[in-house]
């Protein structure tokens, strides 16, 4: 395996050219004719590796037309989202994940088996699927409503805290970022830390949208 992981981080670093015909060249590389021993992990070893890279697109399409592209998307598009959030929430390990996405995208009937259409659905799944690179999640903790809201008002003040920091406009996100831990780390309770860290996130995510 380290081989074809080196052989795919070859590849990447030299790709050039229109980006659908990069993943073109990749899926004929390394997903098509089945021609390594367990494609499902060349398919996680491929995903893996190309979300390290940022490909240039040139817009000069070789392999592929926008043709090509167009209906892969219109017909196809929504459905892969839908499926592999699905499969997401099923918290699978990494390896039954990628399996499953191979043997359902790649060998299936329910997607196009052919070589172009392929390769934009590999291109689909590298860039446009938010899920993509998977890993499985571990300890994860579910806390009932009333539990989650009568912990986040026993930590008000440390939330008000976070609030105060964030407002302060530090010179630097490590100066922010270790007063952040200084509270965070204040706390023994692992799921209070928990309940601290959601909020402290819902708060990012708010100030983003905000933004936008």
């Amino acid at each position: 395996m380290k081989n074809v992981r080196e052989m795919i981080q070859i590849k990447c670093s030299n790709a050039t050219g229109n980006i659908y015909d990069i993943y073109y060249a990749l899926y004929m590389d390394f997903l098509s004719e089945s021609q390594f021993d367990n494609p499902a992990s060349i398919l996680q070893e491929l995903l893996e590796e190309v979300s390290r890279y940022k490909f240039e697109d040139d817009k000069n399409y070789k392999y592929i037309s926008e043709t090509d592209i167009e209906e892969t998307q219109n017909h196809y598009f929504s459905l892969l989202s839908a499926y592999i959030h699905s499969l997401t929430l099923d918290n699978l390990n990494e390896q039954d994940f990628y399996s499953k996405i191979y043997n359902v995208v790649f060998k299936s009937d329910i997607f196009p088996q052919d070589i172009k259409s392929q390769s934009i659905l590999l291109y689909f799944l590298a860039e446009k699927i938010p899920e993509i690179p998977y890993f499985q999640a571990t300890n994860l903790l579910k806390m009932p409503a009333e539990e989650y809201k009568a912990t986040i008002q026993r930590l008000n003040p440390q939330i008000e805290k976070i609030i105060n920091i964030l407002n302060r406009r530090f010179a630097t996100r490590t100066e922010e970022a270790s007063q952040i831990y200084e509270i965070i780390s204040s706390i023994e309770d692992k799921k209070d830390k928990i309940v601290l860290l959601a909020v402290y996130t819902n708060i990012i995510q708010r100030n983003i949208n905000n933004r936008q």
